[in-house]
Parts: structure tokens; sequence; C-alpha cells
């Protein structure tokens, strides 16, 4: 009786490893982030920390949305 249950579990368990490998983050392809790098002089970059701290965003975030939101345009996506 028990290598009956033990059966039963090993089953079970390949059955969930299966579901958790097929759905688990891991298995999702995600985009990979390429860099780009932007070179920017002093007054650029000291207005753009300015802009960040007065929206209470980083920096970063305020050169996605600047690169993000032209390519966002109906026009734009209906040409690509």
């Amino acid at each position: 009786m028990p290598a009956r249950g033990l059966k039963r579990f090993k089953s079970a368990h390949f059955v969930w490893f299966d579901f958790y490998k097929t759905f688990s983050a891991a298995a999702i392809e995600k985009p990979k982030a390429r860099h780009l790098t932007v070179k920017l002089d002093s007054g650029e970059r000291l207005r753009l920390k300015s802009i960040a701290q007065a929206k209470q965003r980083t920096p970063h975030f305020i050169m996605r949305e600047a690169v993000t939101r032209p390519l966002d345009t109906p026009s734009v996506k209906a040409k690509t």
C-alpha cells in the first residue's frame, strides 16, 4: 500500500512541476532591455534633475517618458 500512495504523490508532483514550469514567470519570455546612451551636457543634466524633482520622479523616468511618448502617437503606430 505505501508504494501506491507514493506513486500517486510522484505523479501529482510531476503534474504540478510541469504546470509550474509552463506558467512560471521564468518561462514567460520578457523583452530584453538594451542600453541606450544619451550624452547630455551639465546644463541639460541639471535641467533634467530639476524637472524630475519637481515632478517627484527619477531622471530615468523623465527620460523614458520623453522617448516613449512620441512613439505612442497614432501616426507613428500606423507606420510601424
